[in-house]
């Protein structure tokens, strides 16, 4: 294509999304071959997105045939479980789950890559930014080093995409691969303690007990959909031990309505801890009370992953469907007294600025707007 001028080329991505959409398959075959494979990756989920399953399985046969797939970083294969665990294919996607865990810990996953195509995400790989190894994997074949640090990081990763695979349509097996995550660090963490019991050691191994924040958004997905108080606590309790995570709104209103349904005091301390941690986390990250501090994004680290789920408030703090998660679990829980604490705290909180229709807990009703810009309650 060296002699096409560049206003009449178009990139592969967009190219397989049209073919996925209005291409049937023996023309989708035969381009893919036509262009030698190029980002076989992005055809495999556009097909499966637009044409079903089993046009994708067929493109995705006809790739690794061809040898499409060999230095794809396991893209390809993520896309492929992509589409099988978003209409419930669990068999099928669990077999490419488990090749890619495999490559995974010897290094050989690129996760951006994986990302793009399974998780509709461009910027996957926030590792420097949080000071954490890369997590784009390099082969042990190619003689590049890949240390235990970086293929740890990857290992997770590819754990966070299956776990936001399976949250979709299978929560049930979301939450199983989160356990098996926890499971893996615990025995890792043993592992080291048990090699050298200095303080120097566990002192050196304690940055990595932080988990993407990813990870715990998809784990709280599953936790929603499954409405298993035990699991939900078991994530709450992750979130508020990993000294780098500070749960954001979407967590915490995914897993308090969870956690609190029992309505038991345990449940209610479960769910306030949550709460406070997140509160005292952020506002070490620059929330303060105007949102004067930390800028536009909040995070310093930048985490945020740009949640689709209804619960935005438009700012990083905690927003009214986290505080009002909260104060429905401690009524539920019959401490009425602390809920309306936090309901009069909550009046300052920048979200009731945010919602016009909202009124000011014990001021004028009078005072709220219903009008404006703003989408109302």
């Amino acid at each position: 294509a060296s002699g096409v001028p560049p206003a009449r080329c178009v990139r592969t991505t967009r190219l397989w999304g049209h073919a996925g959409a209005r291409w049937d398959l023996p023309a989708v075959l035969a381009v893919l071959r036509a262009l030698d494979g190029a980002d076989f990756a992005a055809c495999v989920r556009a097909v499966g997105e637009k044409g079903g399953a089993r046009d994708a399985l067929e493109v995705y046969k006809e790739g690794v045939k061809a040898g499409y797939r060999r230095d794809d970083g396991g893209a390809s294969r993520a896309a492929m479980a992509w589409v099988h665990d978003g209409i419930g294919q669990g068999k099928q996607a669990d077999a490419l789950w488990v090749d890619l865990h495999a490559e995974a810990r010897l290094g050989r996953v690129d996760v951006g890559k994986c990302a793009r195509v399974a998780a509709g995400l461009n910027n996957w790989n926030r590792a420097k930014a949080r000071g954490r190894p890369s997590a784009l994997g390099s082969s042990a074949d190619d003689g590049s080093e890949t240390t235990r640090g970086s293929v740890e990081s990857i290992v997770e990763e590819v754990y966070a995409l299956e776990i936001a695979s399976k949250a979709r349509r299978r929560p049930r097996a979301a939450a199983d691969a989160y356990e098996r995550l926890r499971d893996r660090r615990r025995r890792r963490r043993a592992s080291e303690s048990g090699a050298d019991a200095t303080h120097g050691a566990i002192q050196n191994s304690s940055p990595r007990s932080t988990l993407p924040a990813r990870v715990y958004t998809a784990a709280c997905r599953a936790a929603s959909a499954l409405r298993d108080p035990r699991f939900a606590r078991n994530v709450a309790v992750d979130i508020i031990s990993d000294v780098d995570c500070v749960a954001d709104d979407y967590m915490v209103a995914s897993l308090a309505p969870v956690i609190g349904a029992s309505g038991t005091a345990a449940a209610a301390d479960a769910v306030e801890a949550l709460f406070e941690s997140a509160r005292a986390r952020g506002r070490r990250r620059g929330w303060d009370a105007e949102g004067a501090e930390g800028g536009a994004d909040g995070h310093k680290d930048g985490h945020k992953d740009g949640h689709d789920d209804g619960y935005s408030d438009g700012h990083d703090g905690l927003g009214g469907a986290a505080w009002s998660c909260v104060i429905g679990a401690l009524c539920r829980a019959g401490r009425t007294a602390r809920a309306s604490e936090l309901l009069d705290e909550m009046a300052s909180e920048p979200f009731m600025r945010i919602w016009p229709s909202c009124p000011t807990p014990g001021g004028d009703p009078g005072h709220a707007t219903g009008g404006g810009g703003g989408g109302g309650g």
